[in-house]
């Protein structure tokens, strides 16, 4: 079943013979779709309102499809006799479906006007996120898979103003195609579920690690099981229950549906789909679920490694809290516009035959995705410790604690979940631009006065790994435990998940002189051969790393890094950073420092 709705005047032409056309007339059962007042979302029974003369059209494109339109919001204010007719109750657009899955796309704009902040929400759920049109992008199209669960499919405009809607599109799911589980197999490399002691707790055994992600219905999942919200059921082997049966031995199952969204706000689908834990009951979003809620995993006891992100692309109204069976893992993390995510590894113990995961201590907790391996699947080999050496050692020279550069330009590279130690600014990959003033750009338009930008996030690594010195203390070094591929390999295993299009950076500065330390390396892998030039001189040529990493610490007797350092001068406002000539070259942190300033 295909659906093609245009939104315009009665008179409008249809952009083809599959279109229907809504003219703004209010929601009737006998139609089966129309207008209702936005207020009333909430209400058993819309209250229908009349949106005929907010219909235009433009005849200024010619693609029917996005020269009509009809305004959701239209602004107060306004002077004219259009102005006068118009209606300024805000709306929203239902239409009578059977309960099911169906992909939505919908598009906004307006061929004559910019005065728009155009918000688009399906079932709840965020499909356009403030798309502000220019001269240069007068339009804008999304798509996503929702849940019909009330017999209508609800489109509305709350968070935005003056939003224009063009044509909808909608198309009936087969449920098959979202179905990311097949019995008790939940991985492609499988698992079985059994009792594990014989007391009649019965639980997943992983071969392998696996993932879950966290969002709306979609075909294909960045993770290996796409968990959308559904209540916990033996036969599926996870999802939610309400947070206060946690622990009780009578988990409450809680469908959530309605707390999952994809924001299509960031190229990282692991980041930008999410689901509410907690979600306030301050928010206007009609189908969402207020009671708190808890997720488990049906897995066998022992010892497992857990990975989880919390955070939203798009809002940074959220506590984040996250515990895993009964540990905390991410206490009260208060995302900003500078770091929205954050991620964290931790070793549990599950003794009851399921992985629990709650936000008890958040407040409006977000959860990214969840990624689950047990410890004896990781390698992990007994290092020999020497006595006689004093120092920390790699590769015969000592291991010092990377510090910031008085008077000094300082950034450090990795995840947007690693923190900056002190004193350096933390690049998390993203795309250059020049209200940030920093950033990465295709290495084939570095230094050239046309940027291409380029965000980098998926390249990015924090490897949470101790450094040895030698009398069998570790330590940490954050500056050189992160990192940003700058050439990622097409053949390794995460390629299609991270930037493989070879990149540069740039750094707005001043024309004049600075002196430039570079610091490369990577204490897990020595796949690398790094280069690193800087405003075409090459500070660091051909560095081979050397090294194993064994249980989890860099060894003695490691070379995993370099640096290099070098006068520079920028002659065109920015400072470029590339790897042209190396492969595979990992940067862990710059210092820039005016050479008046040494």
């Amino acid at each position: 079943m295909i659906i093609n709705v245009n939104f315009g005047n009665e008179d409008s032409a249809l952009p083809s013979e599959e279109f229907v056309l809504d003219s703004g007339a209010g929601f009737s059962e006998a139609q089966g779709f129309g207008w209702i007042t936005e207020d009333s979302l909430n209400d058993e029974v819309g209250t229908p309102l009349d949106l005929s003369t907010n219909t235009r059209e433009r005849d200024a494109n010619d693609d029917q499809s996005i020269d009509t339109l009809i305004h959701l919001q239209y602004p107060t204010g306004l002077t004219g006799a259009r102005a006068d007719a118009s209606i300024t109750t805000p709306g929203a657009w239902e239409y009578v479906l059977e309960n099911g899955f169906y992909e939505i796309t919908v598009g906004v704009g307006d061929s004559a006007f910019t005065d728009s902040n155009h918000v688009i929400n399906v079932e709840g759920q965020t499909l356009i996120s403030s798309f502000v049109p220019s001269e240069e992008q007068l339009f804008t199209e999304a798509t996503t898979v929702v849940e019909v669960t009330d017999g209508r499919l609800t489109i509305d405009a709350i968070g935005g103003e003056n939003t224009k809607l063009n044509f909808l599109e909608i198309v009936a799911e087969d449920s098959s195609a979202t179905d990311s589980t097949d019995g008790d197999d939940t991985s492609e490399g499988g698992s079985d579920a059994v009792d594990t002691d014989n007391d009649g707790v019965s639980g997943t055994i992983l071969d392998e690690p696996i993932k879950f992600n966290f969002g709306t219905p979609v075909v294909s999942s960045p993770g290996d099981v796409q968990d959308i919200g559904e209540e916990f059921t033996d036969e599926q082997g996870f999802g939610w229950i309400t947070q206060d049966s946690v622990g009780s031995g009578n988990s409450v199952p809680l469908d959530i549906q309605g707390n999952t969204r994809d924001r299509n706000s960031i190229a990282e689908a692991d980041l930008d789909s999410l689901i509410h834990l907690q979600f306030s009951e301050d928010f206007t979003q009609p189908n969402s679920v207020t009671t708190p809620a808890a997720w488990e995993f049906v897995l066998a006891n022992g010892e497992y490694v857990v990975t989880v992100a919390v955070g939203d692309p798009d809002f940074t109204d959220s506590n984040h809290v996250i515990n895993i069976e009964g540990n905390n893992v991410i206490s009260g993390f208060t995302p900003t516009e500078d770091q929205l995510f954050e991620i964290t590894t931790s070793t549990v113990e599950v003794t009851d035959g399921r992985l629990t995961i709650d936000a008890i201590g958040g407040d409006n907790t977000k959860l990214n995705f969840v990624e689950i391996a047990p410890v004896d699947s990781l390698e992990v080999n007994p290092i020999e410790i020497p006595t006689d050496v004093g120092i920390p050692v790699e590769g015969g020279e000592v291991v010092e604690i990377v510090q910031p550069v008085a008077n000094g330009i300082n950034v450090n590279f990795g995840v947007p979940s690693f923190g900056s130690p002190s004193g350096f600014i933390a690049d998390i990959g993203e795309a250059y631009s020049e209200s940030q003033g920093f950033g990465w750009v295709t290495q084939d338009s570095a230094g050239t006065s046309e940027l291409v930008p380029i965000g980098v996030i998926p390249n990015g690594r924090d490897r949470n790994t101790l450094f040895n010195d030698g009398q069998g203390n570790l330590f940490n070094e954050p500056v050189l435990d992160s990192l940003i591929h700058l050439q990622y390999p097409t053949e390794l295993p995460n390629s299609d998940t991270s930037v493989t299009t070879p990149v540069a950076w740039e750094y707005d500065l001043a024309n004049g002189q600075y002196e430039v330390t570079v610091g490369v390396g990577d204490s897990n892998f020595f796949d690398s051969n790094h280069v690193i030039n800087v405003e075409g001189e090459n500070l660091i040529s051909g560095f081979t790393p050397t090294g194993d990493e064994v249980n989890g610490f860099l060894p003695l007797g490691a070379q995993a890094f370099t640096t290099g350092s070098a006068i520079v001068e920028v002659e065109d406002g920015r400072l470029t950073v590339d790897a042209i000539g190396g492969e595979n070259t990992k940067i862990n942190f710059i210092s820039i420092v005016a050479v008046d300033a040494v």
